[in-house]
């Protein structure tokens, strides 16, 4: 065990009834998300998946951030906040997933990135 903080994933899926409007709001809650998170040194965007084929619950989309395990709560904070303030409740579902052990330090990379860019070139 190398003793760095797990992670978490979060996740804001979309549904299939989602209309244009709603996923415009839906695609530009998504940088902010990530900016806030990366500002307040919680997480960083992690990426996006399509699903294959039709989801049994009819969810069709999901963006996903890593999270550190000791600040999923805020970051969930933060996220509902966003979410409510681009009426984004009706159509999208959050998801924090369970602590995963991480073998990078990804709290020190956090505190060290200079710039959101970071979070988008990362190997």
């Amino acid at each position: 065990m190398n003793g760095y903080e797990k992670i978490v994933n979060i996740d804001l899926e979309i549904h299939k009834v989602a209309n244009a409007s709603d996923w415009e709001r839906y695609d530009a809650a998504l940088p902010i998300i990530s900016l806030r998170l990366f500002q307040k040194n919680l997480g960083a965007w992690g990426g996006r998946e399509t699903y294959l084929g039709e989801s049994v619950d009819g969810f069709i989309k999901t963006n996903y951030w890593f999270v550190l395990e000791s600040c999923v709560e805020k970051a969930k904070e933060q996220i509902e906040g966003i979410i409510k303030n681009f009426n984004l409740g009706n159509f999208t579902r959050l998801i924090v997933g369970d602590a995963v052990p991480s073998e990078n330090d990804f709290k020190k990379e956090l505190e060290d990135a200079e710039s959101l860019e970071w979070v988008w070139v990362r190997d």
